[in-house]
């Protein structure tokens, strides 16, 4: 389960510093806060995760009101990530963000084959595709990203900083 905790990080830095480049804010550092778990359920996967995000906005405030991204392998939706409730990031904010985010995993061949990618270092195959909409002050703003792989989205050193925590991921199993 916690190769899902390490596909809920990528995304959210993804979308995230998406949001950035559109309103001066950088992303310092996110870690997962809260889980929230179906009633009732045997489930492995949480329902709801929060995200504490670590922003410095050198800009106006902004409000991101709403977001989803997918993340595919082999051109199947395996994880959609919707964000559950708009998210405020007040002017010349320094400080942490709590993002709350619905989660949605297909119960799919992927899904399995998704984790063992990522375990074995390979990001072909994967892919990620995002929209939100964005408000700074009376600008709004639909940002749209089609699907593309993974690696083309992520840099090199990205890319080796993912490869790191899947290694530490696999020496707490």
């Amino acid at each position: 389960m916690r190769w899902f905790y390490v596909v809920v990080l990528l995304a959210t830095a993804l979308l995230c510093s998406s949001c950035g480049e559109r309103n001066q804010s950088h992303i310092r550092s996110m870690r997962i806060t809260a889980t929230e778990w179906a009633e009732g359920g045997e489930d492995d996967i949480p329902r709801r995760v929060q995200v504490a995000i670590d922003v410095q906005n050198n800009g106006a405030a902004a409000t991101i009101q709403e977001g989803r991204m997918r993340v595919s392998y082999s051109g199947r939706t395996v994880l959609m990530l919707t964000l559950d409730e708009r998210v405020k990031i007040p002017r010349r904010h320094d400080g942490e963000v709590m993002v709350w985010l619905r989660v949605n995993v297909a119960r799919n061949s992927q899904t399995l084959a998704l984790r063992n990618a990522l375990f074995q270092h390979q990001s072909e195959g994967i892919t990620i595709d995002w929209e939100f909409s964005l408000r700074a002050g009376v600008m709004r703003s639909r940002v749209v990203q089609a699907e593309e792989p993974l690696q083309e989205i992520l840099s090199e050193e990205m890319l080796v900083a993912l490869w790191s925590i899947v290694e530490e991921m696999k020496e707490e199993r």
